[in-house]
């Protein structure tokens, strides 16, 4: 046991000699602390990333609302334009056809006398 005991421990001093004098200056491995800023920072992104998108959805969603709004109004004014147009096709026809019969009638009129 002692045996094992003693090599671990020349194993560490000889690993300890082996470390450059620089290294405290290397990067050191995050703490869990720095690893749980770093998670907290992580999630801080993601829930700013989904305010932004649900903003630019609610955004979005309005302007569809107006366009199809504003298409509905366009729709509505053809509509009513439209049927304007055929009351006035219908009031015209109705007038030709009564001058029609008119002219028929005092065509009859007169080969009758």
């Amino acid at each position: 046991m002692y045996k094992n005991v003693l090599r671990a421990s020349v194993a560490a001093a000889f690993l300890f000699t082996l470390t450059p004098a620089h290294a405290a200056d290397a990067p050191q491995p995050a703490t869990v602390q720095q690893l749980m800023q770093l998670q907290q920072q992580m999630q801080a992104l993601s829930t700013q990333q989904q305010q932004q998108i649900q903003k630019l959805n609610q955004q979005l969603q309005a302007q569809l609302k107006q366009i199809q709004s504003d298409l509905q109004k366009q729709m509505q004014g053809m509509n009513d334009s439209t049927q304007a147009q055929m009351k006035k096709l219908k009031s015209d026809l109705e007038e030709e056809i009564w001058q029609v019969q008119q002219t028929a009638t005092d065509a009859m009129q007169k080969a009758k006398s």
